[in-house]
């Protein structure tokens, strides 16, 4: 899901970005250590995502659990980065889930060392989330031009349970609207490509014009289709074939014949629907 997050954006457009990937696993073991109340938990949560140090501080203020684990707390907001800061976590606790959590980690990244994506990856230990029903990895991506994240998600194995059906999951999304503002900032907004072929067409032959623009498709050719309805004349299609910087206008004129009209120069032939595919 991580590998299919960064191709993803890679093929929008984007090519300087980072997904942060967390492990709530790693905050869940401080907290069962610390044998905090779900309310304290709930807090505690919020001001790490949030990176307040300083509310940190004050909801482990006077709770009973050893300076060693107090200063991880007060150090979770600062763990994001490289590799380097995963490993220096492991070097802080012994909690057992705390450390399976971060191995975890050091196996997703070898898995996206395989498939080339390593540079796009750091961590971040305290990415938590406000939503409590991630059970695993949480990721999101940022890149610069826009304030927020362009790509979110995470592994939520107890969330369809919900639902009536126990199974594991993991799942992204894609924040389209930071997207495009990032392309727009970063003027890597892709240019829309036009259709090629304007295929005007009566509804007398409507089912053998489909076939041609099907076939005209898997040649390769970017088709658009009018219906010939009114007294909409030849001339106007033109025009409007010509604003849209297509190159050719093809008139249907009965189910075995059709006119080719070069936009640019007006010069027409006909041809029949055979010729054509």
């Amino acid at each position: 899901m991580i590998a299919l997050s960064v191709n993803c954006l890679l093929e929008s457009g984007l090519t300087e970005f980072q997904v942060e990937i967390g492990q709530v696993e790693f905050f869940k073991g401080l907290v069962e250590e610390a044998n905090l109340s779900e309310k304290e938990e709930e807090s505690l949560r919020l001001a790490i995502e949030e990176k307040n140090m300083f509310a940190v501080e004050e909801i482990l203020q006077g709770k009973n659990i050893s300076a060693d684990l107090k200063e991880l707390f007060l150090k979770i907001p600062q763990l994001f980065g490289t590799l380097d800061i995963i490993s220096e976590a492991k070097k802080m606790t012994k909690n057992k889930k705390a450390l399976s959590a971060i191995c975890y980690l050091e196996q997703i990244y070898e898995l996206l060392s395989v498939y080339g994506l390593e540079k796009y990856i750091t961590f971040d230990l305290g990415m938590l989330s406000k939503y409590n029903y991630y059970t695993s990895i949480i990721f999101r991506a940022y890149t610069y031009g826009t304030g927020d994240s362009v790509l979110g998600g995470g592994r939520y194995d107890h969330l369809v349970g919900q639902f009536g059906k126990d199974a594991a999951a993991i799942g992204m999304a894609i924040n389209v609207d930071q997207l495009m503002a990032a392309l727009v900032r970063q003027k890597k907004l892709l240019t829309p490509q036009h259709s090629n072929l304007l295929l005007v067409y009566g509804k007398e032959e409507r089912a053998e014009t489909i076939k041609l623009a099907t076939k005209l498709r898997n040649k390769g050719e970017k088709v658009e289709l009018c219906s010939l309805k009114g007294t909409k004349a030849e001339e106007e299609f033109l025009t409007y074939a010509s604003n849209q910087k297509m190159k050719s206008l093809l008139m249907v004129e009965n189910k075995n014949q059709v006119k080719v009209i070069d936009v640019a120069t007006k010069a027409a032939q006909s041809k029949s629907i055979d010729e054509m595919i």
